[in-house]
């Protein structure tokens, strides 16, 4: 039996059975970078009348997504921190509420000076999970998102995508 577990391990370790490695992008136009299972593709839409851009990579069980919304046509320079906070729970609760999601759980968190949330909610019917971080940051919303199955939304690259999130400048 142990041994079967050791040849289990081995073979998960070299051929992955955590998913595709990660590994570095960056999109200088949009100020970021983060690890991911391979090239994002790559697309922008207007939304509500906001440009969006998402850098996507999706796999049979899910997909890591970066998205980054212009919303300077309306959020003025200076805005206070309480509205910024305002406009951080609406995006989440459009995030959530847009694809008929459930919150699990929900906190406030920073990405250097910048104020942002962490939340995670289950798909309608127990389809699958989601785990997002949204920050606000000057006047563009960026969101940072894993979604599908439970195992992937929690898995370890997951994890290292969300985790590894960072601005250039």
């Amino acid at each position: 039996m142990r041994a079967r577990f050791i040849g289990f391990v081995t073979i998960c370790f070299v051929a992955g059975c955590g998913g595709a490695a990660l590994s570095d992008f960056t999109s200088e136009a949009d100020n970021f970078k983060a690890k991911m299972p391979g090239t994002p593709k790559q697309q922008t839409q207007s939304v509500k009348g906001f440009s969006v851009k998402t850098y996507t990579v999706e796999s049979r069980d899910g997909g890591m997504i970066v998205s980054v919304t212009d919303m300077s046509s309306i959020i003025p320079p200076g805005e206070s921190d309480e509205k910024i906070q305002d406009r951080l729970d609406g995006s989440q609760a459009g995030a959530v509420g847009n694809i008929g999601a459930s919150l699990i759980n929900s906190q406030k968190r920073t990405l250097g000076k910048h104020s942002g949330r962490e939340f995670s909610a289950n798909l309608p019917n127990n389809k699958g999970k989601m785990r997002s971080r949204i920050y606000l940051v000057d006047r563009k919303l960026y969101q940072v998102m894993v979604i599908g199955t439970a195992s992937h939304a929690d898995s370890a690259n997951a994890t290292g995508f969300l985790e590894s999130f960072a601005l250039l400048k």
